[in-house]
C-alpha cells in the first residue's frame, strides 16, 4: 500500500497512459505539421531567391551593355578628336 494510503486502480492507470499517450500522438503531429510547413517555406523562399538573383543578373546584365554603348561612344570621340589634331 502507497504512503500516503491511496491506491490506483488498473482502470485509472490504464485512463492516464491512454491520455499521455494521446497527448504524445497530438504532439507528434503538431511537429510534423510543422516540420511540413517548413518545407513549403523553404520551397516558396527558395523560388523568391532564385527570382531575385535572375533579375539582379539581368540588370547586371543590362548596366554592362550600358557601359559598352558609352565605350563605344567615349571611343569614336577619341578617334575623330586624333583626327583633328593631326
Amino acid at each position: 500500500m502507497p504512503k500516503n494510503g491511496k491506491t490506483t486502480s488498473k482502470e485509472n492507470l490504464l485512463h492516464i497512459i491512454a491520455r499521455s499517450v494521446a497527448e504524445i500522438k497530438d504532439n507528434m503531429i503538431t511537429n510534423m505539421a510543422t516540420k511540413v510547413d517548413l518545407e513549403g517555406v523553404e520551397r516558396r523562399l527558395s523560388a523568391k531567391i532564385d527570382a531575385v538573383e535572375e533579375k539582379v543578373d539581368d540588370l547586371e546584365m543590362v548596366d554592362v551593355l550600358n557601359l559598352q554603348g558609352r565605350v563605344s561612344v567615349l571611343e569614336k570621340d577619341v578617334k575623330q578628336l586624333k583626327h583633328r589634331n593631326v
